[in-house]
């Protein structure tokens, strides 16, 4: 009798692995939903890593943190661009584990203008050392939740968190500086 109850646990456990998730909050985006389950099944979100180059995914559109010609973030289809491929740079201050996010053209993602505002557009700039802390970023992991590994990316001057303006699944989207309320459009991962 164990064996078989522990045959039909191990069934369970695997079908339940099989089945794609869908965020609540993209529930109601016909279509689009779909395609995020898929591609979740397909590609379990893992940690942000902690050396080499990355894409940036959102939790919740499962599009790329990437700046657009102007100079200001957004999220867009994943293509490997410059634009969209991320490693950690210098730390500050020494070792906090706040580090700079730059981008494949060695631009520093920080929040314009310096700004403390809620809702303020990120943008990516030289990188300027520790005269600006606004381009500093500390990841966080999320309390484990169905689909994998979703992180919180901080500001070191700001203490927000990295979020796509009003939850948008549109490309194109603003990425933006806005307190944590724990909202899968501020959740990110690292592929």
């Amino acid at each position: 009798m164990p064996i078989k109850r522990y045959a039909v646990t191990l069934a369970v456990i695997t079908l339940a692995a099989l089945v794609p998730t869908v965020d609540a909050g993209a529930a109601s985006t016909a279509g689009s939903a779909v395609t995020r389950a898929v591609t979740r099944a397909a590609a379990p979100p893992r940690a942000i890593p902690t050396s080499g180059t990355f894409s940036l995914y959102n939790w919740k559109s499962s599009l790329c943190l990437g700046i657009n010609a102007r100079g200001g973030a957004g999220q867009w289809p994943c293509t490997g661009k410059s634009d969209q491929t991320w490693h950690w740079g210098a730390y500050q201050p020494a070792d906090s584990g706040y580090r700079q996010l730059v981008n494949g053209a060695n631009q520093c993602l920080g929040v314009m203008g310096a700004s403390t505002a809620e809702g303020t557009q990120l943008n990516a700039a030289e990188c300027a050392g520790a005269s600006r802390p606004e381009q500093y970023w500390w990841v966080n992991p999320v309390a484990p939740i169905t689909g994998g590994h979703a992180l919180t990316v901080w500001n070191y001057k700001t203490d927000a968190v990295i979020a796509v303006s009003g939850g948008s699944l549109s490309n194109g989207a603003p990425v933006v500086q806005y307190h944590c309320i724990c909202s899968s459009d501020q959740y990110w991962y690292g592929q």
